[in-house]
């Protein structure tokens, strides 16, 4: 997580969960590691996440997302964080048609507004790298499992 660095500030992850049965064991899975690596950590809805990050006087923090947001949304965001997450815990070696929801779940207009995008696997790694062209010239790919 080092290209997260910020300035000499503590850094803000912004985790928000929108299905907990999903969604809430990686998220607090996610949130323990970074508190020890010394981030302050946001982790809740959606909704109450976004006014957290509409609230936001200063620059700065990571907004982890997993798709589905549309352009305005992401416009949004990155006014107020300085980086666009997108990690999608339902993509990976158990979606039998990963490329398919990979394009219901990210618009290729927010393609360029996303810094990182996690997958799971090598199948979805590759699937991704020939989906997303803009995010490969900004090698934004990081793949999380080796299957």
């Amino acid at each position: 997580m080092l290209f997260f660095k910020e300035k000499g500030q503590k850094i803000n992850l912004y985790l928000p969960i929108e299905g907990k049965a999903r969604e809430l064991a990686p998220k607090i899975y996610l949130a323990f590691k970074a508190v020890k690596k010394n981030f302050r950590v946001h982790i809740g809805t959606q909704e109450s996440i976004n006014r957290v990050v509409e609230s936001k006087t200063t620059f700065g923090g990571v907004y982890f997302f997993k798709g589905g947001l549309d352009l305005n949304a992401v416009i949004k965001i990155k006014k107020k964080c300085s980086h666009f997450v997108i990690l999608d815990e339902e993509i990976g070696p158990g979606d039998e048609n990963p490329k398919e929801t990979m394009l219901y779940r990210i618009d290729k207009s927010i393609e360029n507004k996303i810094d990182r995008y996690y997958v799971l696997g090598r199948k979805t790694y590759l699937i991704a790298k020939k989906i997303f062209i803009k995010l490969k010239k900004k090698n934004s790919f990081i793949r999380l499992a080796k299957n």
